[in-house]
């Protein structure tokens, strides 16, 4: 980036840094105009008191975004132009959102927010009689909110703030539809929001399985990070199911997730560039080993990207926090090989030194914004 393509005003001639620009804005214009009531910045009542006991905490991975990292996420996802969208015939239904690890809502409040500020850029551009906003149609603009908010999480405290949070926007606007659905993670064996990947899939008996849910235009999410790997204690267990209580309970769990993790590695590796790129990178002699790059090494945000690719329709977004590890790590190769050949990655984010996107976490992490191919 030039000097000159930072400065702002007229100097901003690189469009990207233009649109961030535009982007930061909006944010800033949204939250002078239309603060959300008895909302602090990270220090929203409920969320604090979601999951107190440590292991279920680990478990269910419930370290929520930011809530300032929530607004820029979502606004760089929406605001940012988007020529698929211009064509898309679904679009004129209005845009679909769905978070598939909600948590406390905050992703889905901030999606709101910004497809309420696209909807008004888009209508004004049409009032002027000039372009309106290039990521739509002109005739899209009055039912844009019409595609609805879907969150799911394994959490039911989450889901009942994510409720509370999502109040206003469901009051004010009418043709809203907020679907909130719990999908439980207990020692049967049932995966949450992961057993939506077997949707179709023949012998699947699990409730979580049966909800029908439909192609979105955006998945914005910060997924699970929880470790599949064990501590390095010997005998030690993975940490993904820390809170699963008896033995019996946990092997059922690992059972069910090792099963997924090797159909998202199959889905994987049938997509040729990604089986090319593995054939490339991975065996003897070669960068990676073939147990450094098993699915089951990387943590849980690796199937929540699947399911989220699997969810998207061709020209929609996925918006994410991932762990750094995400990028860099060998575990995670067959999601980078899927990224990159099934996606336009338009922002990657990475914050400061000793700061991070999610509360009450370390973690190093980033932000990936990317339009889906095809």
């Amino acid at each position: 980036m030039t000097p000159e393509a930072t400065r702002g005003g007229d100097h901003l001639r690189d469009p990207i840094s233009s649109t961030i620009a535009d982007v930061l804005a909006e944010i800033t214009d949204w939250r002078s105009r239309e603060p959300i009531e008895g909302e602090a910045p990270d220090e929203r009542a409920h969320a604090c008191r979601l999951t107190e006991d440590p292991a279920a905490r680990k478990g269910y991975a419930a370290f929520y975004t930011r809530e300032p990292i929530a607004y820029l996420l979502a606004f760089l996802a929406i605001l940012s132009p988007n020529d698929s969208w211009r064509t898309l015939e679904g679009l004129k239904g209005g845009v679909r959102v769905c978070d598939f690890a909600c948590g406390d809502g905050v992703l889905l409040l901030a999606s709101y927010a910004a497809l309420k500020t696209l909807s008004r850029l888009t209508v004004e551009g049409a009032a002027r009689g000039g372009e309106p906003h290039p990521s739509r149609n002109r005739e899209c603009g009055g039912g844009m909110l019409e595609g609805g908010l879907w969150g799911f999480d394994a959490s039911v405290d989450a889901l009942r703030a994510a409720e509370e949070l999502l109040a206003t926007p469901r009051g004010e606007s009418r043709g809203l539809r907020v679907v909130l659905r719990h999908l439980p993670v207990d020692e049967s064996g049932s995966l949450g929001s992961l057993d939506l990947w077997w949707v179709g899939s023949e012998g699947r008996d699990r409730p979580s399985a049966e909800v029908r849910v439909p192609r979105f235009d955006l998945v914005i999410m910060n997924p699970p990070f929880s470790r599949t790997t064990a501590p390095g204690k010997r005998g030690s267990r993975p940490r993904i199911f820390d809170y699963a209580t008896t033995p019996r309970g946990f092997r059922r769990l690992w059972s069910e997730y090792t099963r997924l993790a090797r159909d998202v590695e199959a889905a994987a590796m049938g997509r040729e560039w990604v089986r090319r790129t593995y054939g490339a990178l991975v065996g003897e002699g070669r960068p990676f080993t073939r147990g450094s790059v098993d699915p089951l090494r990387a943590g849980a945000a690796l199937p929540f990207f699947f399911l989220a690719d699997r969810y998207l329709r061709p020209g929609g977004r996925v918006a994410l926090v991932l762990p750094r590890a995400a990028l860099e790590g060998a575990a995670y190769l067959l999601m980078r090989a899927a990224l990159v050949s099934g996606y336009h990655v338009e922002y990657l984010v990475v914050p400061r030194d000793g700061e991070s996107f999610s509360q009450s976490t370390q973690l190093s992490e980033v932000l990936v914004v990317a339009r889906k191919l095809g």
